[in-house]
């Protein structure tokens, strides 16, 4: 299994980073609370890790409302 993680550099267009790691071949995207914080919710054509590391629920709400 092939888990990309996003970058703080994505965070402008975190989608079409993932669409690159899928076509990259990327089984999932990783998103961590210690990188990207403030990360709202977006369409990712892979499915997420959502790792809050410090930022507790409200992570992993903005990702899932």
């Amino acid at each position: 299994m092939f888990v990309v993680t996003l970058p703080k550099t994505a965070l402008h267009d975190p989608s079409a980073f993932a669409r690159k790691a899928k076509d990259a071949g990327a089984d999932l995207l990783e998103i961590r609370g210690d990188l990207t914080p403030h990360i709202l919710s977006f369409d990712s054509p892979l499915p997420l890790i959502v790792a809050p590391r410090g930022t507790g629920t409200r992570l992993v709400t903005a990702l899932c409302p």
